[in-house]
């Protein structure tokens, strides 16, 4: 009997009971976040190349015209995907993402007082500078190797 998408993988869940489903998703995203912090780590010591690591507006959009292609549950995945690695990277302790409030938060309860303003303005000016400066790179790289893909055919 035809199923009611093209994925293979959604035909399979079709299979499991919501319980055996539920299980199987949690799984795949602990997983998942797990070798994003992993692959975030090795970017960081050097172990992971950058320009094969790392996809900006460019790569997600090439990436997600794949997988809305491949169907409907491919491209909910990839969607999924997506949110859980920008969840994952939003606590990390930068001080412009939510990780990075959090660790001011602590350093007020290990000191017993906040940061100055001054200190503070002055950490989210060099964390908001270095995170412009890695979109412009990761965009970058993105336009350079769309740009390659088009001029290799």
């Amino acid at each position: 009997m035809p199923t009611p998408c093209n994925d293979q993988a959604a035909a399979a869940l079709l299979l499991l009971g919501p319980t055996s489903i539920q299980l199987s998703e949690v799984e795949q995203n602990v997983e998942m976040a797990r070798l994003s912090v992993e692959r975030i780590g090795h970017l960081l010591v050097g172990a992971a190349a950058f320009d094969q690591s790392l996809g900006g507006p460019v790569a997600m959009f090439t990436t997600g015209a794949m997988a809305a292609e491949a169907g409907l549950f491919s491209m909910a995945k990839f969607a999924a995907a997506i949110s859980l690695s920008l969840g994952v990277v939003n606590l990390f302790p930068i001080p412009v993402l939510d990780g990075g409030q959090i660790l001011f938060f602590l350093i007020e309860a290990v000191r017993g007082r906040p940061l100055s303003a001054a200190m503070r303005e002055r950490v989210l000016q060099v964390a908001v500078l270095g995170m412009v400066l890695l979109m412009l790179a990761v965009t970058v790289k993105d336009v350079n190797q769309f740009i390659s893909y088009i001029l290799d055919g």
